[in-house]
């Protein structure tokens, strides 16, 4: 009877942590994939504001450049 107990529990706890290592690989791949979009997000926001700047300093110091690049 107690080996039967014992069997029970192992399985139960084997089951366990198996169901457990995949929530942990679902939660890392999740994870990456936020960490991707943030890099994308700040990598966008980071050349927006370079293009913006370089934009600004090509009108200020060239008021006819613009026309020449439209």
């Amino acid at each position: 009877m107690l080996v039967t107990v014992l069997s029970g529990l192992g399985c139960w706890a084997f089951r366990r942590l198996f169901a457990t290592i995949g929530e942990l690989a679902r939660t890392r791949e999740q994870l990456a994939e936020l960490a991707v979009a943030r890099e994308r997000e700040r990598f966008s926001r980071d050349l927006h504001d370079l293009l913006g700047h370089t934009l600004s300093v090509v009108v200020e110091d060239r008021p006819g450049a613009l026309t020449r690049i439209t």
